[in-house]
Parts: C-alpha cells; structure tokens; sequence
C-alpha cells in the first residue's frame, strides 16, 4: 500500500444503517441504503469521507432525502472562502436541509476542521463566531440518520483557498447504486 493506515470504517446496511449496529444475518434487499463513513492516516495527516448508495434501485423517497441533503451541502460550500463565520455555514446547510423537504432535519454541526487530528477547529456549528482562513481544511458533512429508514452520509474535505474551496477526496457527488448478485 501507499502507507495510510486506517482510522474509523463504518458501514452500515438496510434499515439499521441509520446507526453502527452489529449486522448479524442481515442480507442485503433491494432498496436497502448502505452508508458508509470512513477515515485513514496518511504521513501524520488525516482524512474522513462519507457515501451512500442504494441497493439495486432507489425508491422515490431516497432521492428526495438525498436531494435535500445535497442542495443544503451545496448552499454551505458554496459560502466557503476565507472571512466565512462557520456559524453561518451551519445555518446555510440546515436550514437550506430543512425548506428542501426535511423539515426536522438536525444537527449538532455540520464538519469541522481535520488535520493533525480528526476533529480540529472549527467546529461547524450553529452558534461559532469561528472565521475560515485560506489553508484551512475542513470537512463539511449533513448526515441524516432515521431508525426504521436508514441513514444517507454525505461528508467532503476540502481545503479552503484564497478564492472559495478544493475538494481533496474525489468522488461522484451523487446518489450512487449497488447492484445485487
């Protein structure tokens, strides 16, 4: 390998994938979600992602959760730049979240600052007068978890540059699927 050595690797399938539960002798269905959020170390530095995919095809219902998700991600990225309030990006994301079809959608934050450690300053949180610098790097994150439904995860790191952002961890920016075989 390159050298990373893992940090956290949590997948999650079906209608626990809301959670980290045990799997037991969950089998894979058709429509379940499968979200997965995972971290490595690389030459002291760390990384953290997330996905979701759905199994086979997604049900009308997991494209509009994923959707709102997405446009209140995008609302928050796109306010990232040097001199943003992270306070700000919290609001931008969850309420965006919220008028786009999850009107109870909430959070405790919405990314934070990585590095050295997993979870550095700034916290991305409703009520920090925290300012982005240019060099920081962030992850920007709005999970959504539901007992019964599952759990999308959508989470990107991104190094804030003197004119906006750079995302670090290439990746499709959508609902992905997984066949069945």
């Amino acid at each position: 390998g390159a050298g990373a050595v893992p940090g956290h690797w949590e997948t999650t399938l079906g209608p626990r994938s809301s959670g980290s539960f045990h799997a037991g002798a969950y089998e894979a269905r058709g429509g379940d979600l499968l979200r997965s959020d995972s971290s490595c170390r690389f030459r002291g530095y760390w990384s953290d992602t997330g996905r979701t995919r759905v199994v086979g095809s997604a049900r009308s219902d997991h494209g509009k959760t994923y959707e709102a998700l997405r446009i209140g991600q995008e609302a928050a990225l796109a306010a990232v730049r040097p001199g943003a309030r992270v306070g700000d990006l919290f609001a931008l994301a969850v309420d965006t979240i919220r008028r786009s079809g999850l009107p109870d959608y909430r959070r405790h934050h919405v990314g934070h600052g990585i590095g050295l450690e997993m979870y550095e300053a700034p916290l991305l949180e409703e009520h920090s007068e925290a300012r982005l610098e240019a060099g920081m790097v962030i992850n920007v994150e709005v999970p959504y978890y539901e007992i019964g439904y599952g759990g999308f995860q959508i989470e990107y790191t991104l190094l804030v540059t003197p004119s906006g952002y750079e995302f670090l961890i290439p990746a499709e920016r959508k609902l992905l699927v997984a066949e069945l075989q």
